[in-house]
Formats: C-alpha cells, structure tokens, sequence
C-alpha cells in the first residue's frame, strides 16, 4: 500500500517583525542593547489530511489562523533560553553597558511574553504610556496543537519542498518552504527605485518549539493541554541564516571605536566573522559550579535540540516585479532554500577544530532538504500541545545595534517522517 505524504506548514508565518530602535546610545546584547518593535505578525498553519491542527486542542482540520496572536502587541527585545522555560533578561548598568550574567532578570512565569500595546479599553497606548510599556515586552509565544492519523505515528521535521514536488495550491499560495528572511521593500525617491532584502536581524532570530509544556504550581502558570502521554517540556531550538554574519561590511558599534570593530571590538575582518562560517552561540541557562552552586552561564546547546539552516535568498527580479506592480511578495519568489546542516555533524567539529572560537565552515556543504532533528514524534489520534516561542537571540554575536529597523519574512514548514 502506498504511503501517503504527511506535511504540516505553519506558514504566512509570513511574519512581518518590525525592529525599531527608540534613540540613545545604544551596545548590542554581550555589549550592546537594542530595542526591536514588531508589528503586522501574521501566522497561519496549514496541513495535509494526514496531520491536524487545532488552535484549541478540540476542532481540529487542515488549517488554522493564528494572527490574533501577535497584533497589538509590544516589540521584541533580546534575550536568551536555552529551555523554553527559563528566559534571561538583559542587565544594563546607567552608561548603557551590560551586567554580568549573575545580575540578569529571570522570567519563568512568562511575564515579560506577549505584552500588549493597548490599554484597558484597548486603545493603542502613547507617549510616556507606551515607553513604560514597552520597558516590559521581550518575546512572544502562540498555542497550537497538532494529531496524526498514521496507524504507527510520525516524527515531526522543518523542510522544504523539492522544486519538482510544489503543490499548485501552496505555489499559488506562496506558503511553502522553511525560511526567514528580510521583509522586501521597494522605496522610489527622485525616481531612484532602492530595494532593501535585508536588515540583519535575520540572523539572530530564533524559533523555539517547546512540546507539551508543563509548568510546576509554583510559576502559576496554566497547564491547560498537558498529556501524559508524551515526554514533558520538550524543546527545540530552530536557528536561520547560521551561514551569514551581520558584520559584513559593517563599521562597527560606534565611530569611535577603531576601524574595521564589530561586536565586542571584534575584528570583522577575522576569517571567524566571515560569510559561510557557522559561530556557535550559547545561550544562558542554569548550571552547577563546581561547588555544586546555582550559576547562570552560557550553556552549550544540545545537537538533538538544535536545527541548524543555511542562508536563504530572494530572488530580486521576481521581487521587483512584485513591488513594482503593487502585488504581495511571497515564498514563490524564493531563489533558492537554505539546506539543514546535521547539528551533530557541527557540534563534532567543533568539538575538533580546536580554535576558541567555537566555529567552523560550512560554506561547502551541501546538506538535506529537511531537519534531522525532530521536534517531536505523534502517536496516533493523540494531540500534543506546542508552544511555539519567538525571540531575537542575545547570545548571538549577530545580535548587535546595526540589527536596528529590522523586518522579517518567516514561513515555517513541518514535514511528518514515519
């Protein structure tokens, strides 16, 4: 008997995440503080007959629209998990410089997530109202639940489709494939047409999948939707543009720091800061010294909890074209999908390169067109429920002012495996 094809796409995700920043000096995370603003965050979640979606864990269908989530809501701002649970809130002493780790602000009861940028009466908040507000917004998060009717189950992968296996309807949709990417925008002055594909935020964005969450009385948090029957707070970090350094032709934090400076006075001319190399970041979580004390430190991710993509690329003629003629630019004007890298083939040579700075080329690799890692495996007709977070990465060298005035493009596809 034929197998049929089990796909999932959470999509239009086509995310449109403003990054803004509201004047003064400012250093990027390590040094630096930024103050990202998103806004226009549209997110739909399609799916095959043979996996099904449901924005309440009960009706479940083919798709599902979770906009509503994300509007009206304050910016995005960095910060860093290594868990899903566990999110560490930047520190800065009065002259803007970073605090030590040990000083930064916890928040594991999810209340700097989804802050609104409306009052009581649901009125856009202004002014002082809206500075003060928007002192308290970091990340976002959105609910959904996902079933398969597959007599043995399926693992669940990011991917991309091959050229040759476009649905009509997902290509007429522009919904399909894994990227994010920078919002294109075309702006005529004096009759000069300036096309902007990216702002460098792509690069430090992450998306982190956070399966049947379960959180202890004593963080107050809901657990509406746990299941016994699947393994507890799961969580899979999924990392873009891992090839692409923001630095790139970029003059450095500030003009008077030495020519040719990046973040943390690195030199961007060091072949570690080049295009094509994968850095590895470490996001903050809890570890033990070695007096078995509590301490915050950067945290080597898991290879089994990490998806690792190459760079995508627009296509600018078709993106032009798009503009030009008023119409609304989707993943069919996709040049090419970054291919998924083995996080355990990275974390091996890294583990070999011997260099300090943790990083290794993957300019020649080719790669798959769909994750190795999976984000979790469905058992039939039971419904899991996924907590999906999004957040600007501090611990990524990426992560720096130049990000500032950033938009995003995001689409998300998810591929069943038996």
């Amino acid at each position: 008997m034929r197998k049929l094809p089990k796909k999932l796409l959470i999509t239009g995700i086509a995310l449109l995440l403003s990054v803004v920043v509201l004047g003064g000096v400012s250093f990027a995370w390590y040094t630096i503080s930024t103050t990202p603003e998103a806004s226009a965050v549209k997110v739909g979640i399609y799916a095959d007959r043979t996996i099904l979606i449901s924005s309440d864990g009960e009706n479940f269908g083919q798709y599902v629209n979770l906009s509503d989530a994300f509007q009206n809501l304050i910016g995005l701002h960095p910060v860093s998990t290594v868990d899903g649970l566990n999110w560490f809130l930047p520190a800065y002493q009065v002259e803007g410089m970073l605090m030590e780790a040990k000083e930064f602000i916890l928040d594991d009861r999810l209340e700097h997530a989804n802050i609104s940028a409306l009052d009581d009466e649901g009125n856009p908040l202004e002014g002082d109202e809206l500075n003060e507000r928007d002192k308290e917004g970091y990340y976002y998060y959105v609910d959904f639940y996902l079933m398969t009717q597959v007599e043995d189950g399926c693992t669940v992968h990011l991917s991309f489709p091959e050229a040759d296996s476009f649905d009509d309807l997902l290509t007429d949709e522009g919904i399909q494939g894994t990227y994010i990417l920078g919002q294109p925008i075309l702006k005529v002055k004096d009759g000069e047409e300036t096309l902007k594909l990216s702002y460098g935020g792509e690069n430090c964005i992450r998306i982190g999948f956070l399966t049947n969450p379960a959180y202890s009385e004593a963080s107050g948090l809901d657990n509406t939707g746990y299941s016994d029957i699947y393994p507890k707070n799961g969580f899979v970090i999924y990392e873009p543009n891992s090839d692409i350094r923001t630095s790139t032709g970029k003059p450095g934090s500030g003009e008077q720091d030495q020519a040719g400076r990046y973040v943390l006075g690195n030199d961007f001319s060091a072949e570690v800061f080049q295009n094509g190399n994968y850095l590895e970041t470490k996001p903050l979580g809890f570890t033990l010294d070695s007096n078995g004390k509590t301490v915050i430190e950067p945290v080597t991710i898991d290879p089994a909890k990490l998806i690792i993509q190459k760079s995508s690329s627009w296509d600018e003629e078709d993106v032009l074209e798009k503009l030009r003629n008023r119409q609304k630019v989707t993943s069919a004007e996709i040049l090419n999908y970054g291919y998924f890298i083995s996080s355990q083939y990275v974390t091996d040579r890294l583990q070999t390169s011997g260099t300090a700075s943790r990083y290794v080329s993957i300019l020649g690799e080719a790669g798959q067109n769909g994750s190795d890692v999976s984000i979790i495996h469905l058992i039939k007709d039971e419904p899991v429920k996924v907590r999906m977070f999004i957040w600007l990465e501090g611990q990524d060298p990426d992560c720096w002012n130049d990000i500032a005035g950033s938009a995003f493009r995001m689409n998300l596809e998810l591929t069943g495996r038996e």
